[in-house]
């Protein structure tokens, strides 16, 4: 009984550093999801299309636009964050 009771406070311990290590992965990425998002579609491959990249880039360069895209960014990763919550309490109680 002793081994299963050490064994259940390890995994305990096990999944508490998990959550915190999630809990920073996740901040960091709450924190850049928008400029990735956006490197990730603008790039600088879009600058060197000849008309497409001389309306669109000076457009998505643009300090609203990039505020915007970091407001739906923001709503969508709380939304993903509490699903995922809701997951790994429900792993964890089990």
């Amino acid at each position: 009984m002793a081994t299963l009771d050490a064994a259940i406070k390890r995994l305990k311990q096990q999944a508490a550093e998990l959550e915190s290590r999630f809990n920073e992965s996740a901040d960091e990425l709450k924190d850049n999801y928008g400029k990735m998002a956006f490197n990730s579609f603008v790039g600088n491959s879009i600058k060197n299309i000849p008309f497409i990249g001389g309306i669109l880039y000076p457009w998505l360069t643009d300090p609203t636009v990039q505020e915007t895209v970091q407001r739906v960014s923001e709503r969508f990763f709380k939304l993903m964050s509490v699903y995922l919550q809701r997951g790994i309490s429900s792993f964890f109680k089990r």
